[in-house]
C-alpha cells in the first residue's frame, strides 16, 4: 500500500495539472476528440511509468520522472492548444504555481501526520477541489478574456515567474542539502 501511495504521488500530480491546465486554455479540437486524445496519453503515460517502475524501481523513475511525466505531458498539450505561443507557456506557468499551492499546504498537512503519502494524497485532492472552484468559477473567465485581449508581451508575463522560480529552487537546493533549513 505504500509504494502505490509513492507512485500515486505523480500520477495524482499529472491529473491535477492538467485539469487546471486545460481548463485555462483554448483548444483546437472538439471536446469528445480532445477527451479521446487525453485518455490515450493517460494510457501511455500508465504503461510508460509502470514499465519504469517495474524494470529500474523508484529510484530511476525519480530520474527519468521529466521524460517520463512532464515532457509528455508538455507535448500532448501544445498538440491540442489553439494556440501554441506564448500565452500557452505562461498558462503553464500558472499551472505549476497553482500546483504549488496545492503540494505545499499538502506537505504540512502530511508531516503532521508522521509524513505519510497517503495523508499527502488525499491533502491534494481536497485541496485541489477547493482550489479547482475558485479557479473555474473566478478566475477562468477574466483569464481567458485577458488571453484573448493581450496578443503580446506574454514572453514578458512569463519571464518573471520562471525567474522568481529559478530562485525559489536554487534557495531550495542550497538549504536543503544536509536537511538544515534556515529558522
Amino acid at each position: 500500500m505504500k509504494y502505490l501511495s509513492v507512485v500515486a504521488v505523480p500520477l495524482i500530480t499529472l491529473i491535477i495539472a492538467q485539469i487546471i491546465v486545460f481548463d485555462l486554455s483554448r483548444f483546437r479540437f472538439s471536446r469528445k476528440k480532445l477527451s479521446i486524445i487525453i485518455l490515450i496519453e493517460f494510457g501511455l503515460l500508465l504503461l510508460l511509468n509502470g514499465t519504469i517502475l517495474i524494470i529500474a524501481g523508484l529510484d530511476a523513475y525519480a530520474r527519468f520522472y521529466v521524460f517520463a511525466i512532464v515532457i509528455p505531458a508538455f507535448g500532448v498539450f501544445f498538440y491540442t492548444s489553439k494556440r501554441r505561443d506564448a500565452r500557452d507557456i505562461f498558462t503553464i506557468i500558472i499551472t505549476i504555481y497553482f500546483s504549488n499551492l496545492i503540494s505545499i499546504p499538502a506537505m504540512w498537512i502530511s508531516q503532521s501526520f508522521s509524513n505519510m503519502y497517503l495523508f499527502y494524497n488525499v491533502a491534494r485532492i481536497v485541496i485541489f477541489a477547493l482550489l479547482f472552484f475558485f479557479i473555474h468559477t473566478f478566475f477562468r473567465k477574466a483569464y481567458l478574456a485577458l488571453q484573448d485581449e493581450v496578443d503580446k508581451g506574454w514572453v514578458i508575463f512569463s519571464i518573471l515567474p520562471v525567474l522568481g522560480s529559478a530562485l525559489l529552487y536554487y534557495q531550495f537546493m542550497r538549504y536543503s542539502q544536509n536537511g538544515n533549513f534556515p529558522a
